[in-house]
Parts: structure tokens; sequence; C-alpha cells
């Protein structure tokens, strides 16, 4: 009855076809992410530590970690840490040193999780995301870098809750916000979905965007495919 689809402004939107029942519209109002974004909030912020005056102080270890931190930008923070893939081909080929594509290959490769649901360049049209489910290492490295455009990594939870599919989730903070809220009326959620990866989200832009870059380039539309 719901389909994510492109508008003509090139962005992700849910499309209505049909009559949504009167429960069905209740749990997507519980939990779509354009609806409600709910968070730990600033009410109790002081029983939270102090923020270090600089990244290298807490580099040096000289932040305890003991409690959460409230950073003024990012907000609520458990705790702050360096990282990156220590496989030197995969952290030079992936966004953020390949950290998330080394977790969500780790999960898989030690049965910690049966599939991983992520996003990649959609192989039709590379200006365009496509949500996939990888059951092996080569196909989460077809998704390792950063899709900046339109993505909608949670059109296939739904199938795997109904699958009984134990996977993890790789997506955008505002997914992992929904997946969450679903958590709360649907209890499968916390059995089969024990991993949510994202990490910081500068925004998506459209996929007018990309054809913009494109073209101040002098590459057509036509033009643009995957290496």
């Amino acid at each position: 009855v719901v389909e994510m689809q492109l508008t003509p402004e090139g962005r992700t939107r849910p499309t209505v076809k049909g009559t949504i029942p009167d429960e069905d519209l209740a749990k997507i109002e519980a939990c779509c992410p354009g609806h409600s974004i709910s968070g730990p909030g600033w009410g109790s912020a002081s029983s939270w530590i102090r923020w270090p005056k600089s990244l290298q102080e807490i580099w040096r270890g000289d932040t305890p970690m003991v409690r959460s931190i409230v950073h003024p930008v990012f907000g609520p923070l458990h705790s702050w840490h360096r990282g990156w893939s220590t496989d030197e081909g995969l952290r030079w080929r992936a966004a953020a040193g390949g950290a998330l594509t080394t977790l969500a290959r780790h999960l898989l490769e030690t049965g910690q999780v049966e599939k991983v649901l992520h996003v990649r360049a959609c192989r039709q049209d590379p200006t365009t995301t496509e949500a996939i489910i990888s059951e092996s290492a080569e196909s989460i490295l077809s998704g390792c870098q950063s899709r900046y455009g339109p993505a909608a990594p949670l059109v296939h939870v739904c199938r795997l809750l109904d699958e009984g599919a134990k996977f993890a989730l790789v997506g955008k903070p505002c997914d992992v916000s929904a997946v969450r809220a679903l958590g709360k009326v649907d209890p499968r959620v916390a059995a089969q979905i024990p991993y949510m990866l994202t990490i910081f989200c500068g925004g998506l832009p459209s996929r007018s965007a990309a054809l913009e870059i494109a073209a101040f380039h002098g590459v057509s539309e036509q033009d643009i495919g995957l290496c």
C-alpha cells in the first residue's frame, strides 16, 4: 500500500497506493522518522560528564568514559573513539576508513547475523541507490562507499522480519531511529535485528544534485556509470 518512490524533484518519499487500515496507519505514525524522531534528549544533562576541551584529550585517554557526555552540536554521546579498518585495501576504498563495512563483514563472517541489509549504487542507474540484502563479504563490499543521495534501506525490513531472518542494518541515523521505534510495537525487532550500524549524517541531497554536479564537469547523465 505504501512504497518509497523518487519524486520529480529527485527525492525519495513514501507514496500511498490504496487505503491504509487505521491500525497500519497508527504503526506508520509511530515509526516514521519523518513524523517523529526521538532520542535521549537533554533533560538528564546533569548526570553527564563534561565535554573534553579537544579530541586530543580523548585520544590521550585524559577524559574518563564512565558516563555519557554532551557535545554542543552532536548532542548526547556515550563515548567517542577513533578507529578504522585494519584491512588496508578496504580502509582506503570504503568511506570513513571502512569502519561500518568492516563491522558488518565481521558480524556476518562470525555468524552473529545471517544477513546484512544496506545500500549501494543502483546497477541500472548509478545516480540512484538501491537497498540490498547481503549474505557474503563480497556482496557487502559492493556497497562500501557512502551514497550522497536518496536512499531507503528499510524497504526490505518487513520481509526479513516475516522470514525470521537474523540480520544487521547499516543505514542513516533516521533509519535506525525508525527501526528502534518499530521495535516498540513489534517484538521481532529486538530478536532479529541485534545490530544497527550508522554514522553521522550530513543530510541527503536530491538525485538532481548529482546530475548538476556531473553537468558542471561536462558529463551527461547517459555517460554516468559504475567503475
